[in-house]
């Protein structure tokens, strides 16, 4: 009867944390993904010769970045102008849809740390 009157509060206590505790838990670990947003600037090749990986200078900020993203980058990497959209996950921006806009650079070249 003892170990009876021991388990019962704990297996509650266990119930209540899993029903209520979990999900909160779960949340939390997930990490955050970048909010989508658009930019224009200049798109090049990445020095670090990573495939699929390459250098966005954003042309209002002049920030740059390394953007990954669809095999069509590829064409537009050779000091284009671009409009990309996407979403920031880790230290790459990864583009979900790149439109072009000249083939020519005018970004800032400054760059933000």
């Amino acid at each position: 009867m003892k170990m009876a009157n021991r388990v019962l509060p704990v297996v509650g206590i266990l119930g209540t944390l899993i029903l209520f505790g979990a999900p909160a838990f779960s949340q939390d670990a997930q990490p955050a993904k970048g909010k989508e947003m658009t930019m224009t600037g200049c798109l090049t090749k990445a020095a670090d010769n990573i495939p699929q990986h390459f250098s966005f200078t954003d042309q209002k900020t002049g920030k740059k970045m390394t953007v990954t993203g669809p095999a069509d980058l590829e064409k537009h990497s050779a000091n284009h102008t671009v409009k990309i959209t996407g979403a920031t996950t880790g230290k790459v921006f990864t583009v979900s849809k790149v439109e072009h806009v000249s083939q020519t650079c005018e970004a800032k070249g400054k760059t933000k740390e």
